[in-house]
């Protein structure tokens, strides 16, 4: 895999402004032997790892590696089993994310953590000690301004979250994440370690580039960053050195001028992977739809209309938070339409269920019932139900043996390797590869795949791609709503944009071989005119 990602200008015309971060000596972090069990799992095993200033690391592999359990341990929700924290050369424990968070560690969540409903200054205002806190609203307005500024950004703090957009709200995820406070009145300082867990998820390409001119000038200011993606092209675009956990052991570390994709999948996974990139094949479609949307409206979603045809996949690009969730629930009757009808194979959809499988994008609120054992997550399917069914009611042995025949092929890996294990005991990655293990093991007529790789390594979202690329090439019609581009991009016989409920560019989708900059653009609400 080449690294195509283009070098970002957004920050290179002028010099960067006076660094709030003074060179540190090195290294600012250092893991020695961190070790960390859960009962007889062993999550992390003696695990050295240093992060030096002005410095970008990659963190890679696959899920149920180790990743979150280190960010976790040095983020200060975690507590190692065994091993020392070193911080600028001596040594701490950290009792909760507040210690962390006073020395200087800032942590960005995959999933944003803000109150819809105050303001930037407010969510920022959060993160101080509330003991004596009084809220002087000019104050930090003024303050979080000057942050922003200092990093090459305009952000307006009177803002509140709920109008802002995701890459937005994304930026002041990291301005929380870069506010220190000590509990001594000092409020100005940045933050000197970042770690981001899968930063790019929800944003478009544009929103990217950008992201990474500020990880740069952060870099240049003296800061120390951790990026954890499964997005290899990323990975390659912007860090210095990537380090690599398999099985919750180090297995290795490269400067990123001495390897590439490939290398850093075998590094990932044990073993060479198939090349990937291979094209797309050509649909072979049926003239009638299997799956027909008409004029629908609910929430966010106006006047949605869209046909998918056996045979094929249809892509449908677009940040997070765009309609994709209300599509979701309207096409599993999660939510009614207030307009608007949806067909599938000519026949009323409340009726036709058992055609339809899905794959939620909320695996955890949605896909799975986390208490639940894997056997009777997998036994919610009607199907798994019919085949289980005997005279005597339901046969839990026949369940269980299926549940274990579904793991080795999704390679689900649970503690004990056991179908009895509760779902909440999976990493989110194995959480995601039940669910979709369940929505492609029985028949149907149409798949709808929301974000279906969302948090899994590259050998699972190979594996996930080529389920999909099976289940169209035996004839089932697959609705993929992803806020992966690349994903759509690999995957998509015809292309779609949602865009503030909106399809676009139209009821004609976009060709396959249809430019990433011009779905980008699309993406962001731009509409040009097609070559």
């Amino acid at each position: 895999m080449e690294n195509t990602m283009p070098e970002d200008n957004h920050f290179t015309s002028s010099a960067p402004p006076p660094s709030p971060i003074s060179h540190l000596p090195s290294p600012i972090l250092h893991l020695r032997h961190i070790t960390k069990n859960f009962g007889s799992f062993q999550a992390l095993n003696a695990v050295d790892f240093t992060v030096n200033p002005g410095e970008i690391i990659g963190l890679l592999g696959e899920n149920g590696a180790g990743k979150s359990t280190l960010l976790s341990i040095v983020g200060g929700n975690l507590a190692p089993s065994a091993g020392e924290l070193q911080w600028r050369g001596n040594p701490v424990r950290f009792t909760s994310p507040r210690d962390a968070t006073r020395l200087g560690i800032g942590i960005v969540h995959q999933h944003f953590a803000l109150v819809p409903g105050f303001t930037v200054a407010e969510n920022v205002a959060l993160q101080a000690p509330r003991a004596a806190f009084i809220f002087n609203e000019k104050e930090w307005q003024e303050r979080i301004a000057q942050w922003a500024a200092e990093i090459g950004w305009r952000i307006d703090p009177t803002r509140k979250i709920e109008e802002l957009s995701v890459g937005e709200r994304q930026r002041v995820e990291i301005l929380k994440a870069l506010f220190v406070h000590d509990g001594n009145g000092d409020n100005n300082r940045a933050a000197q370690l970042l770690l981001l867990d899968e930063p790019t998820a929800n944003l478009t390409p544009g929103e990217v580039d950008e992201l990474f001119g500020v990880l740069r000038t952060l870099r240049e200011q003296g800061c120390g960053l951790v990026f954890v993606s499964h997005k290899l092209k990323e990975v390659l675009a912007l860090c210095d050195r990537v380090v690599v956990l398999r099985r919750g052991e180090m297995v290795g570390q490269r400067s990123i001028d001495q390897t590439d994709a490939n290398d850093l999948a075998e590094l990932m996974v044990g073993r060479a992977l198939p090349e990937a990139g291979i094209s797309q094949p050509a649909a072979q479609t049926t003239q009638e739809p299997c799956l027909e949307i008409k004029q629908l409206s609910t929430g966010l979603l106006q006047n949605f209309s869209l046909q998918v045809r056996s045979g094929e996949i249809i892509g449908l690009a677009g940040v997070d938070g765009n309609g994709q969730a209300e599509l979701m629930e309207a096409l599993t009757n999660l939510r009614p339409s207030q307009t608007g009808a949806i067909n599938l194979a000519n026949s009323e959809l409340k009726t036709q269920n058992s055609k339809l499988s899905s794959i939620p994008a909320d695996r955890l609120q949605v896909g799975l019932i986390p208490a639940f054992t894997l056997t009777e997550n997998l036994a919610l399917h009607p199907a798994l139900r019919a085949e289980c069914a005997s005279r005597f009611g339901f046969d839990w042995n026949k369940a269980k043996a299926r549940t274990r025949e579904l793991m080795e092929k999704f390679d689900v890996r649970a503690p004990g390797n056991s179908e009895d294990a509760a779902a909440a005991q999976l990493s989110g990655g194995n959480q995601q590869k039940l669910v979709i293990a369940r929505a492609l093991s029985f028949p149907h007529t149409v798949v709808i795949a929301s974000d279906p790789t969302r948090g899994l390594d590259v050998a699972a979202t190979r594996f996930v791609h080529d389920q999909l690329r099976q289940a169209a090439a035996a004839g089932a019609g697959v609705l993929l709503i992803s806020t992966d581009l690349d994903e759509v991009l690999a995957l998509a016989h015809r292309i779609g944009v949602l865009y503030e409920g909106q399809l676009l560019p139209g009821a004609e989708l976009l060709p396959q071989g249809t430019s990433r900059e011009e779905i980008g653009a699309l993406m962001g609400g731009v509409q040009r005119e097609l070559a």
